[in-house]
């Protein structure tokens, strides 16, 4: 509850900058949501397809995604299916690093994460 006498002030910024229109923010939820018959490389292109949209020519989402692979150190899984309780795939940290990396192909100036490391045996 509010006393007559109390005044709240303050501004935001990001960057130093008041102008938050073109902070692009990501989550990554704490359950990994993925389609487990797609390979990482497959998961990630198609997020890039619906995330980055018409405005991105295919070369530019292909070597977007070849980036988020090699950034997330995915490379040697990138031909390997998800997978779930039924068919081996990916690890508990692969499948958290692909899920990050559908977030990062947009490029956000913030990531937040839901418990990054749920899975994670570490």
């Amino acid at each position: 509850m509010r006393g007559a006498s109390l005044a709240i002030s303050g501004s935001i910024t990001f960057n130093d900058s008041t102008d938050d229109n073109n902070v692009l923010s990501a989550y990554v939820m704490q359950q990994d949501v993925l389609i487990p018959t797609l390979t990482v490389a497959e998961t990630l292109s198609y997020a890039a397809d619906l995330r980055l949209g018409a405005s991105t020519s295919k070369l530019e989402r292909e070597t977007i995604v070849k980036e988020v692979i090699l950034e997330l150190g995915l490379k040697d899984c990138a031909n390997t299916r998800i997978g779930d309780n039924e068919h081996k795939g990916c690890s508990g940290g692969e499948k958290r690093r692909v899920s990050i990396g559908v977030q990062l192909l947009a490029n956000p100036s913030v990531l937040y994460l839901d418990e990054p490391t749920t899975g994670v045996f570490l």
